[in-house]
């Protein structure tokens, strides 16, 4: 199958207001416009080419020391491989609607679109060409139509999920792309850059919606809030923004304190999340702190220390929007940082549920979408799954033999799944897992 070329973007100046004032009174449809134009936000405050496509903080980018001794050979529990990637493979998603559709991109420029089940030699459904830098985001829609790509590169690139094909390309960042951010219940797309802007934009038509610009520094992370009534950012300069989707004002602009002096870090926000049903978001800081915010009064309800080293990746157990999933659960949040720690975190109570080591960094995080379990991407090219209730350590995956930078559930219905991996090995690999077999090994493991 021929690769889909990515058209060349072109530079251009976009003036929201003359060439989209229609468009941002209608958005995208009846649903969106009621839940963007919701009258429960707060009144807008007054307050207003880096070739690591790791993130934000130093260290996350490789496992090795070069004057170590040879260590022993790695074996490899992987069921499938992809092996199509010539450089460091950064970033993985996968569909909501097609679990074992998956795609990665990598520090070679490209991205892939795979099949979890397919077996390595036929594994890859598409690739998809254009990107002109590291591929460091991607991001499937809410129904799985779509798949976003976006590097250091500057471009933002919206492909059919179904056949690989490009549907748009997205003007707007002059520099590196950092994160890309779907809306919940529309084809809506956010993407924050280095250039201190997040862009908003209508998907398929690729026109934008809203630029949003008052940080002053690279705009490192962000989200829709849960309900999609607000859009919350984290930045290098140390803040924390909400965001009216419409208008572009900020709502709440929360600085962050005298940031704690932890070799020598500073307060830069390196990652965040919203809750799925509650107007919450938890955030990591460079320096190891974790916060957890109020978005509809901007006030920070908590602020966690456990953390030596930048937070890598924060997360709350996606069970709160799941009907009939006990309530306690839903209060669980995760955090993980360059220290090998991994938080979790009850919010109801605010307090440390569990602490977990690594023998070495963790960084990325991810929770399983229909169960309590967290899966950890470790510096030393291991891939874990914790309980997040007991703590237990399930399962360690081996078979890189470089650190990891991705990892992420693959849920293929009933107990079965996948866990699949990315690494500075240049391979994204997919390791069998069984949810009920893993708990009850565990269990019988640490009964006395």
């Amino acid at each position: 199958m021929e690769p889909e070329e990515l058209e060349d973007p072109a530079a251009a100046d976009v003036d929201i207001d003359e060439e989209h004032g229609d468009e941002m009174a209608e958005l995208i449809d009846a649903e969106i416009i009621e839940t963007l134009d919701g009258n429960d936000m707060p009144a807008p405050s007054d307050d207003d080419d880096d070739d690591d496509a790791d993130g934000d903080c130093d260290g996350a980018g490789s496992a090795a020391d070069a004057g170590a001794p040879a260590a022993a050979p790695v074996v490899d529990e992987s069921a499938v491989q992809l092996r199509e990637h010539t450089g460091a493979v950064y970033a993985l998603a996968i569909s909501p609607t097609v679990p074992t559709l998956v795609a990665s991109g990598g520090g070679d420029d490209r991205a892939f679109l795979w099949d979890v089940t397919a077996g390595s030699a036929g594994a890859v459904r598409r690739e998809l060409v254009g990107h002109r830098d590291t591929v460091n985001a991607l991001e499937f829609s809410h129904d799985g139509v779509y798949l976003a790509t976006a590097g250091l590169d500057g471009v933002v690139a919206v492909w059919s999920a179904a056949d690989g094909l490009l549907a748009c390309t997205l003007e707007g960042p002059s520099e590196a792309v950092n994160w890309l951010a779907w809306h919940s219940r529309g084809h809506v797309l956010l993407a924050g850059s280095e250039d201190t802007t997040c862009w908003m934009w209508k998907v398929p038509e690729g026109e934008c919606m809203q630029i949003f610009a008052a940080h002053a520094a690279s705009v490192t992370c962000g989200a829709f809030s849960g309900d999609g009534r607000a859009i919350v950012t984290g930045s290098d300069d140390a803040t924390v923004r909400v965001w009216h989707p419409r208008t572009g004002q900020v709502a709440h602009c929360v600085t962050v304190g005298t940031p704690v002096a932890i070799d020598g870090a500073d307060g830069a926000v390196s990652c965040l999340a919203c809750h799925p049903v509650n107007a919450v978001a938890i955030f990591g800081l460079a320096d190891g702190r974790v916060q957890l915010l109020h978005l509809d009064k901007g006030t920070v309800l908590a602020q966690w220390y456990e953390h030596a080293s930048c937070v890598e990746a924060v997360g709350f157990c996606p069970l709160a929007s799941v009907p009939g999933a006990p309530a306690a659960l839903g209060a669980l949040a995760a955090s993980a940082a360059l220290d090998g720690s991994l938080c979790v975190w009850d919010t109801n109570t605010l307090s440390l549920r569990q602490k977990l080591a690594h023998p070495d960094g963790v960084s990325a995080m991810r929770w399983h979408p229909a169960a309590p379990l967290l899966a950890t991407a470790g510096l030393d090219g291991i891939a874990r799954v914790w309980d997040a209730r007991s703590g237990l350590l399930l399962r360690a995956f081996s078979g890189h033999t470089q650190g990891l930078l991705d990892v992420l559930f693959a849920p293929l219905g009933g107990d079965a799944g996948a866990l699949v991996t990315a690494s500075d090995d240049g391979m994204a690999r997919v390791f069998q897992f069984d949810v009920s077999a893993a708990v009850a090994a565990a269990v019988g493991a640490s009964a006395p």
